[in-house]
Formats: structure tokens, C-alpha cells, sequence
């Protein structure tokens, strides 16, 4: 039932000089650009890459198309594709949407040779604003249906999925402090044979920045992030842990662009990522150059191993 539980994640987001003054946003974004962390009316973005095939000479290759996303006027994303590292399209998905600015239908089709699955087709209907049902056809033919339910203060409280008649069942309970701050999530999943428990819990400071999330899942064991912030409840840093261990620590800028990546395995330093990057006038970045540290070999050098560039045009 792997597409149920990818499904689901989907869904619940459905329900849910660089000067320009731009204060990121984290959680309960507005549209897709707010969460691409996007400024400005943007119409459309591509974005390429190029690996540096010398690193002493910063010899470079010739740039390879990866992503192109368009967006509403409103700020949705109405379509995307996707290629490989040869540049050949491999995914593309175009979206529609209702006068409430609520998805309705998605189209996909999968180009990757290796994929089970080719075109697919979703369908979403609304209650009071809020998602009822999906349904996903593949080729052609219903394959998953899925129907929601919310308490009275709009939260997601259950979800029946039903995929080849088999039915996969979560049912949500929440715990809230004082503040309104949601502190707890609880996931029961029930599928024909397993029950399954999945639980969120977040701590806040006192300005009600979420400071710690951590999830404890039955089947991928448990997983942390600590956040810091600035002055300005600006994320400046992020440590993502898992079963205990620390796996990456994040620096960001004061636009939440990142410009360290530091890479554990086993709990120790292996790798580092460096960015720097050129923005235009609303605040995006349209360049970034990607330095590689190797810390297992205890090396101090930077080497330049990709440029990525974003071409970015926006609504007059």
C-alpha cells in the first residue's frame, strides 16, 4: 500500500542585491511560491545545471535542463517537468484549478522507463472548502480512492483509502497548548493485516517558532529536527537527526537559502556543501555555485563541483 501512505503526505498539503525585505515562510504557506520560497509574481522557472569537470580549472560542462515549474497568477503551481541528467524528460504533471484557487484535477505521466506506473489522472472534490475525496485513475482506470474527514476546527481527523479492494484507514488526534500551538500528532493506520503508529510532536519558544519536531514511526523508527532562530524568528540553522544519530546540519541565509550542508553517516562528518549566490531584483536566487568539502579524508579544501542557474520570469 506504498501509494497510500505517498498519497496521504500529498493530500494533507493540499488541507494545508538581495534587499527586498522577504521573511520566509515555514508552515501554512498561501500558495507555491510561498512554498518554493519564491518572491515576486513568478510565471515560470527553469532551472539547469552544470558540472565542473575540473575543479582546479573550473572546467565545465555544458548546462542540463533539470526542472521547469509554471505558476497561476495566483501563485499555484500549474504545471512541472522534470529531466534526467541527460536533460530528456522524464516527468511531467499539470494542474487545474477551481475559482477558490482549490486543485481539482491533475494530470501526470511518468516517462522513466523503470516506472510502474505511466499516466495518471486525479480528481479532487471539496466540502466547505475542504477535501473530501480523491480519486486516481492510472491508464485509464480507477485505481485509489481515498475520503477525508475533519473535526469542526478544520482539522484532519480521518482518511479511508480503498486501492485494489483493500482499505487502509488513519484516523488523527491532536494535542494543542495553551497558545493554540499544535503539540502533538497521532497517526493510527489500519490496513487489512498491520496496524501501524505514527506520532508527530513539536516544542515552540516563547515567540511560538516551532523549535523541535520530532516523529517516532513504527516502521522508519524515530527522526528529529532542531531549529534556531535570529532576532528576526529567522531560521538560521537546522539539525535533522535520525534514531539518534545527527545526519545533516543545515546553515541558512537570512532568506532561507542555504549556505552550508554538513553530511554525517554514522554520527561522524563526512561531507560539507558551500553555496554562493547571485540573486535578481526580487529576491531569488538565479545562481548558485556548489562547493564539495570531503571530510573523511580530512580534507580543508572547497572544490567547485556544480553551478545551478534559474531562469525566472514573472507576470508584468
Amino acid at each position: 500500500m506504498k501509494i497510500n501512505k505517498l498519497l496521504l503526505l500529498g493530500l494533507i498539503m493540499l488541507t494545508s542585491c538581495n534587499s527586498t525585505g522577504h521573511k520566509p515562510k515555514y508552515n501554512n504557506f498561501k500558495n507555491d511560491l510561498d512554498r518554493e520560497n519564491l518572491e515576486g509574481k513568478v510565471l515560470s522557472l527553469e532551472k539547469y545545471k552544470i558540472i565542473v569537470s575540473d575543479s582546479k580549472t573550473e572546467t565545465t560542462n555544458n548546462p542540463t535542463k533539470e526542472l521547469v515549474m509554471e505558476f497561476t497568477e495566483t501563485g499555484n503551481l500549474s504545471g512541472m517537468k522534470k529531466y534526467d541528467v541527460f536533460g530528456k524528460l522524464i516527468y511531467s504533471a499539470q494542474n487545474i484549478y477551481n475559482k477558490k484557487r482549490l486543485k481539482i484535477k491533475g494530470f501526470t505521466e511518468d516517462l522513466n522507463i523503470d516506472s510502474r506506473y505511466s499516466r495518471s489522472v486525479e480528481k479532487y472534490v471539496y466540502k466547505n472548502d475542504k477535501l473530501s475525496s480523491a480519486k486516481i485513475f492510472v491508464n485509464d482506470t480507477l485505481k485509489y480512492i481515498s475520503y477525508f474527514e475533519y473535526d469542526k476546527s478544520g482539522h484532519l481527523t480521518k482518511q479511508l483509502g480503498i486501492q485494489n479492494n483493500d482499505t487502509t484507514l488513519n484516523k488523527l488526534t491532536y494535542i494543542f497548548d495553551k497558545h493554540g500551538n499544535e503539540i502533538s500528532q497521532k497517526n493510527i493506520q489500519t490496513t487489512r493485516n498491520k496496524k501501524y503508529e505514527y506520532v508527530n510532536t513539536y516544542k515552540f519558544d516563547n515567540k511560538n517558532n516551532i523549535i523541535e519536531t520530532n516523529s517516532d514511526f513504527d516502521v522508519f523508527g524515530t527522526s528529529k529536527n532542531v531549529n534556531v532562530y535570529d532576532s528576526k524568528n529567522r531560521i538560521e540553522k537546522s539539525t535533522q537527526y535520525k534514531d539518534k544519530l545527527i545526519e545533516k546540519d543545515i546553515i541558512y541565509d537570512k532568506f532561507y537559502d542555504e549556505t552550508l550542508i554538513s553530511f554525517y553517516r554514522n554520527g561522524s562528518l563526512e561531507r560539507e556543501l558551500k553555496y554562493e549566490y547571485e540573486f535578481d531584483k526580487k529576491g531569488n536566487w538565479i545562481k548558485r555555485k556548489a562547493y564539495v568539502k570531503n571530510c573523511s579524508t580530512h580534507s580543508e579544501e572547497f572544490k567547485l563541483a556544480f553551478i545551478e542557474t534559474r531562469k525566472i520570469v514573472y507576470y508584468e
